[in-house]
């Protein structure tokens, strides 16, 4: 496509007189605006800094009231607290004194007491006897005992409770030790008379404790808990007594919020200053007030002044902008109705374009300029869209190329060894969506010796259906050969590691059976462990011999045996198994396949593995498969399939597994399509008949079970299907028909009665053995 680029910078920017006239009229816009701007904002910075002022002093004159407030208040609510202070220790000297005449065992026993003194939030308890000698303390024990109150003068004030019952109080004071010295601890003591005996009991709290409510009151902590960004504070003698700064507290006011005491006095003398406090640096506005012999100050910092200025400078620009893009806009709609709405219109049909919408189309015709640029485009655009068409079909056919080659190399005739009446194997490959790299793959080596792997190659598409042909192939080649099964792998490793650039590697469980005597010789590289049914149960083959294959070339393989026995069962599998996914991601695992495979133990390999196929369709509903589903099996002494076995709940649900059932054997047999429906409709009239008469007593965790299995014959080509269960004995044979139509084809499935399913097939039967109800039907084609 070929565009003029002045053409197109016309188009987009207009003719030169136009963008003159435009950026003409934008610059004096401009200029008017910006002066409009400078007057409101000085107006408005005028007002808005005078309001702030206003609200700052009045806010401090709030926060000074507040102060001046407590500080009258405080020496009141000091002599309240002290009476209600020593109250409370009077209270806990009588109560100490009720629970020791409670307990009388506390007196000799120093740990009660200890413990009654803790719980009563006391540092000690002392008892005398009726001369004022003590006989217990819970502080000190026995070293406490036989201390005479009367000797001392600090303690002799307390003789006269033995005489005098009024309560005694002393302290704060240092606390007397046994050998008459001071302690270093202060005290306030408390002594009552005793209740259970003559002399009296004195408790002790510590002077932390005592002084603790006292400090409620104090002026030092007036303004420790003041709220606010700001700060206030009670100065005396230019010293902070209390601020809700924590660090101002006990500071002089030089080095705060001042360089000098005679700047302090002469902002006290002003009441009101914008100052910078020397220790943090910051801009305030301060007020400080005269009240007494203190000096109350109150401040709030600049930026919390002026904050709401700053606000309403923000309302301003945004309501400039908003005025300028109105007059834009006006400006924009006369200027560029017939440029900068075609540019806008054609940009966003080119950014659906990009965005892989390749059927849009840009219409633009009423400037004969677009109207060649809407042309150009569309033409690129048609070509790139059949461009990208035909890529796309040739890759899906590649990809189905792909996918029928990696099929096709799978051996698909059942049984495989129809001559050899030793054992039975089977397989089956469910692809995912996009190419994979699973395979299996089974064959005779020589005569009593058979072989057969599973494998799965890293990675999706082409390339992954490449390296598992040239796997498969090289496996197979050295395994045919005869040498021992470990030397196939290493040499096939060996092969495999040689030009591979792309570092593709394939996990592969290989095998060799001696089907005379049951010797199974194995190589486990890097793949999932199988599960071998021994007696009557599964166990997993957990060796690793080696890596996956293709990744080092110097790395040996170990091979491991096993004696199989007759009705032994090994069972392989690719990850696509384990890790099927149901819609809310949750993978199937390795404990749901034990489950199944232990439902379908004693089977053929053909019902086993139809059993787990059908197990994870059951777990993820149909979701979308991620990986391809590869299963093989093999049972030893028994000859190859003539029939399979599924075994599934008594519940109409389970009707498409019927149906999936039969329609792949049927396939498998390559029967004509006629036979599909009549063999669905007996089908299902007879499953629905087990699933609704067979277990009244069924619930929905236990609906009980039917065994779907069929047969085949080849002369004629025919396949024979039993339904069975152990159910109530019930012949649905002896059903009254329900219609009897002309043309059964003219009939859908579902609801037709007994008589439909006899007229589908060939012959039906039903009978009773061992408990067991079996109905028979067979079809010819």
């Amino acid at each position: 496509m070929d565009i003029d680029l002045k053409d197109m910078e016309l188009a987009i920017s207009g003719s030169k007189h136009e963008a003159t006239l435009r950026s003409t009229f934008y610059r004096w816009l401009l200029l008017a605006m910006a002066a409009v701007f400078i007057v409101t904002s000085a107006l408005i910075f005028t007002n808005e800094t005078l309001r702030a002022n206003r609200n700052a002093s009045n806010d401090l004159d709030t926060s000074l009231d507040y102060l001046q407030l407590q500080v009258e208040e405080r020496d009141e609510t000091s002599g309240d607290l002290e009476d209600k202070n020593n109250q409370l220790a009077i209270q806990k000297a009588h109560a100490a004194a009720e629970l020791v005449a409670a307990d009388p065992q506390s007196i000799a026993d120093h740990d009660r007491l200890a413990r009654l003194a803790n719980e009563l939030g006391l540092s000690s308890i002392t008892i005398t006897d009726s001369t004022g000698v003590t006989i217990a303390d819970s502080e000190l024990g026995k070293s406490g005992v036989g201390f005479d109150f009367a000797s001392t003068d600090q303690t002799s004030k307390f003789m006269k409770l033995l005489v005098d019952d009024e309560p005694v109080i002393d302290g704060p004071r240092f606390s007397i030790n046994p050998d008459g010295t001071l302690s270093d601890k202060k005290r306030v003591f408390c002594g009552v008379q005793r209740i259970d005996a003559p002399g009296f009991l004195q408790i002790s709290i510590s002077e932390e404790q005592y002084l603790s409510l006292m400090s409620v009151a104090s002026i030092e902590r007036l303004a420790t808990d003041f709220a606010s960004s700001g700060t206030i504070g009670v100065i005396e003698d230019y010293a902070f007594v209390t601020s809700n700064v924590s660090e101002y507290e006990g500071e002089s006011v030089v080095g705060t919020i001042a360089n000098s005491e005679e700047e302090f006095d002469a902002y006290v003398a002003r009441g009101m200053v914008k100052l910078k406090e020397p220790a943090s640096g910051e801009r305030v506005m301060a007020k400080f007030r005269q009240a007494d012999e203190y000096v109350l100050m109150a401040s709030t910092p600049l930026s919390e002044v002026y904050s709401a200025r700053s606000t309403s400078f923000r309302y301003t620009i945004i309501l400039f902008v908003i005025l300028f893009l109105v007059i834009y806009f006006i400006a924009a709609k006369v200027l560029g109705s017939v440029v900068v709405k075609p540019i806008q219109r054609t940009n966003k049909t080119l950014g659906h374009i990009t965005e892989g919408e390749l059927n849009e189309r840009v219409n633009e015709h009423r400037v004969a300029e677009f109207s060649s640029l809407s042309d150009g485009i569309n033409k690129t655009v048609a070509a790139l869209r059949e461009s990208i068409e035909e890529a796309e079909q040739r890759n899906a056919q590649e990809l189905l190329t792909a996918k029928a080659i990696q099929e096709s190399a799978m051996p698909s005739e059942f049984p495989a060894f129809p001559d050899i009446d030793k054992f039975d194997i089977y397989a089956s490959m469910k692809t995912a969506k996009e190419v994979g790299g699973d395979f299996y793959d089974f064959f005779e080596i020589d005569e009593g010796k058979v072989g057969f792997l599973i494998a799965d190659v890293s990675g999706k598409g082409i390339p992954a259906a490449l390296f598992m042909m040239t796997s498969k192939t090289q496996i197979r080649t050295y395994m045919e050969s005869g040498i021992p099964l470990v030397e196939a792998v290493e040499a096939a490793n060996h092969q495999l590691c040689i030009g591979n650039d792309q570092g593709m590697f394939v996990t592969m469980f290989a095998c060799t059976l001696e089907y005379e005597t049951g010797v199974l010789t194995y190589v486990n590289a890097g793949h999932n462990p199988p599960m071998l049914h021994q007696g009557d149960h599964w166990t997993w083959l957990r060796e690793v011999s080696g890596v996956p294959l293709g990744l080092f070339d110097s790395l040996g393989y170990q091979e491991f045996t096993r004696q199989l026995s007759p009705m032994d069962t090994i069972y392989l599998y690719t990850d696509g198994v384990t890790e099927a996914m149901d819609v809310d991601g949750n993978q199937f695992g390795e404990q749901r396949l034990i489950e199944c495979l232990q439902t379908y133990k004693g089977t053929n390999p053909r019902s086993v593995s139809v059993g787990v196929r059908r197990s994870i369709t059951d777990f993820t509903h149909d979701c979308e498969q991620s990986d391809d589903i590869t299963m093989l099996a093999l049972r030893y002494g028994i000859p190859p399939e003539k029939n399979a076995v599924m075994i599934l709940k008594a519940t109409d649900d389970q009707l498409v597994h019927v149906y999936n059932f039969i329609h792949e054997e049927l396939r498998r047999r390559r029967a004509p399509k006629s036979v599909y429906n009549p063999l669905d409709i007996a089908a299902e009239e007879l499953f629905i008949n087990v699933c609704r008469y067979a277990y009244p007593e069924a619930t929905p965790d236990d609906p009980g079970e039917v065994r779907v299995g069929f047969e085949y014959h080849n002369n004629p080509p025919s396949l024979t299907v039993t339904i069975s269960d152990s159910g109530i004995a019930y012949n649905p044979l002896e059903k009254p028909d329900a219609v009897t139509p002309d043309d059964i084809a003219e009939v859908p499935i579902g609801g037709l009665g007994i008589l439909m399913a006899k007229r589908s097939v060939d012959e039906m039967t039903y009978e009773r053995i061992d408990g067991t109800n079996i109905v028979t039907f067979r079809k010819e084609w």
